[in-house]
């Protein structure tokens, strides 16, 4: 399994408002410039991420993207279903009866207990957690100068 390209850029954009945008809105040019987005995706991630409540859009000459709540109660899991809808490993965890199989396969278990897990992982994950410096780490902004990380 592997998150699509949309979730990644909508991960990156979140982490750098939860970095950065404590000076008040941030322009969607800087946002892609700095965590490497296509300039023409960035609108299309922040437009998702605002739907969904989680960062809020500025109009006018000094507007922008800034975090519509606070990064330590952001989760990953909330970000990636924003812009991806719903994390299932496989279609018989979506609801019961989704797969005609899940009553009598013996794979359902391993699958359903996988999905709880994922999901429980992604939810718990919190952004300020994420920026938050790791032992000999340097500071969160430190580490996310280098484009691309």
């Amino acid at each position: 399994m592997q998150i699509t390209q949309t979730a990644d850029y909508a991960v990156r954009t979140v982490v750098y408002l939860a970095l950065h945008g404590n000076g008040g809105p941030v322009a969607a040019s800087v946002i892609a410039k700095e965590m490497v987005i296509p300039g023409d995706y960035i609108s299309k991630v922040v437009q998702a991420l605002s739907r969904a409540g989680l960062v809020e859009s500025v109009a006018g000459r000094n507007g922008g993207a800034q975090l519509a709540r606070d990064p330590a109660e952001l989760s990953m899991l909330e970000i990636i279903e924003a812009v991806d809808g719903p994390v299932t490993l496989t279609r018989c965890v979506v609801r019961p009866g989704a797969c005609p199989r899940d009553t009598y396969c013996v794979v359902h278990d391993f699958w359903e207990s996988a999905q709880k897990g994922l999901v429980g992982v992604l939810s718990q994950a919190k952004i300020a957690d994420i920026c938050r410096p790791k032992d000999g780490g340097g500071s969160p902004r430190a580490r996310q100068e280098k484009p691309g990380v």
